[in-house]
């Protein structure tokens, strides 16, 4: 009998010994799977380069920011990046199309007043998202498979005529003072530029994370129409908005500037 339960607890100890090796060969199984799936997904991380380097980024010849990736990354270098895949935005600016509509009260030749008006549905000059992929294509590193998932138009909440004193909140830049409804006037009319600043973000309902300085000209478009060229964009830092916010509380009679300048 002794002999038989010693032959009995052998048994069960080597098939214990087996099944802990079982056991520990699985776990060892499983974290080679989880370390591939790590380095796929981080192999999906598409680094950002070229004109895309630093986001939001202006690309002059097209006239068009390109705002985010809304799936970033880092890659496995530490570079900055987006997945493989994901949707991208972008924001235009009315008026780059042409036909922004100007409009004067009083004589053509010695006007009240006289107003550009850069409305949201005034033409950009690329207006579909279509297009926009197709021609940055050509000139950007995007993967096809990341599309353009929204196209804002640039609205503006406050504005300056950079050579006057000129300056107000909202949509319509306006030439009231003497010296520019007489200069500025007959610059335009002699198909002269006239460099404006406008200030504002994707949205002027919406307290986006970006708050922009856009340097540009108004540029005669036939008899009663405005083309805007943007030279510059620059997105502006917390102490900047500030400088600007000081300038606009100037205006008089006061504007709504403590509410339009939050960030």
């Amino acid at each position: 009998m002794l002999a038989k339960g010693l032959l009995v607890l052998s048994l069960l100890g080597s098939w214990s010994c087996v099944s802990g090796s079982k056991s520990s060969t699985q776990v060892e199984d499983v974290k080679p799977n989880e370390d591939t799936v790590v380095k796929k997904s981080s192999n999906n991380c598409q680094p950002l380069s070229g004109q895309l380097k630093n986001l939001p980024t202006f690309i002059q010849d097209k006239s068009l920011m390109i705002n985010e990736f809304l799936r970033d990354c880092t890659t496995e270098t530490g570079e900055k990046g987006y997945m493989k895949g994901s949707s991208w935005t972008a924001m235009g600016f009315p008026c780059t199309g042409g036909r922004g509509s100007v409009e004067w009260k009083g004589s053509v030749y010695a006007p009240k007043v006289v107003t550009f008006e850069f409305a949201n549905n005034c033409p950009m000059n690329l207006s579909s998202t279509r297009s926009i992929e197709t021609e940055l294509r050509d000139i950007l590193e995007i993967p096809e498979q990341s599309k353009l998932i929204a196209l804002y138009p640039f609205s503006i909440v406050y504005w300056e005529v950079s050579d006057f004193r000129d300056a107000d909140v909202g949509n319509k830049v306006e030439l009231f003072s003497a010296q520019a409804r007489k200069e500025a006037w007959n610059q335009f009319q002699r198909k002269e530029p006239i460099k404006v600043r406008l200030f504002g973000r994707e949205n002027a309902l919406v307290r986006t994370k970006h708050f922009y300085q856009v340097e540009g000209q108004i540029e005669k478009d036939g008899e009663e129409n405005f083309i805007f060229k943007v030279d510059a964009v620059e997105v502006l830092k917390e102490n900047q908005v500030a400088e600007i916010k000081k300038r606009c509380l100037k205006i008089k009679p006061r504007r709504n500037c403590r509410q339009l300048f939050k960030i």
